[in-house]
């Protein structure tokens, strides 16, 4: 299943409430606070047998998971985020990375991480 999101068609004073949502859907625990008052975004989702791809892309935003406890091993997650343009500031596991265009980070699913995009 092929689906596509975007913040245009939302009324300014709800956009990042739609985002939030959104997001908190795709990737348990993650929430967004926009740096621009005009904040725009938008998702493409991919789902194939179990795996689901994501391409998001909005204006300058902090993207953070809060961490939650998962009890059954088999339910935890990896979540791989390739950056595919300008630079982006990572923190997860209390190291700080800087990325930029074609590096990626793994980080584990049900741990704090916090993307400064």
């Amino acid at each position: 299943m092929i689906e596509s999101f975007s913040t245009r068609a939302v009324g300014r004073d709800r956009k990042a409430e739609f985002w939030n949502n959104l997001v908190g859907q795709t990737y348990s625990g993650l929430s967004v606070d926009a740096l621009d008052t005009q904040f725009d975004a938008h998702l493409f989702r991919w789902s194939m047998d179990g795996l689901m791809l994501m391409r998001p892309r909005s204006a300058a935003s902090v993207v953070a998971r809060r961490s939650h406890v998962v009890q059954d091993t088999a339910t935890q997650k990896l979540t791989l985020h390739i950056g595919l343009s300008g630079h982006l500031g990572v923190t997860h596991r209390g190291h700080d990375i800087a990325l930029g265009v074609g590096d990626m980070v793994v980080c584990a699913s049900e741990e704090f991480y916090r993307f400064d995009c």
